[in-house]
């Protein structure tokens, strides 16, 4: 078995799905910047509480 292969979205992908987060909320926006810019795991993404 192998592992599976992840695949980083180009610049260009990237700054089009924060822009889409950002318009359906702002909060949206703010969460998927942290993620992409902080290397953090799903799960301690998934664990903030906006007063963090």
């Amino acid at each position: 078995m192998t592992a599976a292969q992840v695949v980083a979205p180009t610049v260009e992908q990237l700054i089009s799905i924060l822009e889409e987060a950002k318009a359906v909320h702002p909060q949206w926006g703010a969460f998927f910047m942290l993620a992409a810019l902080s290397g953090m795991r799903r799960g301690e993404l998934c664990t903030l509480h906006w007063d963090d």
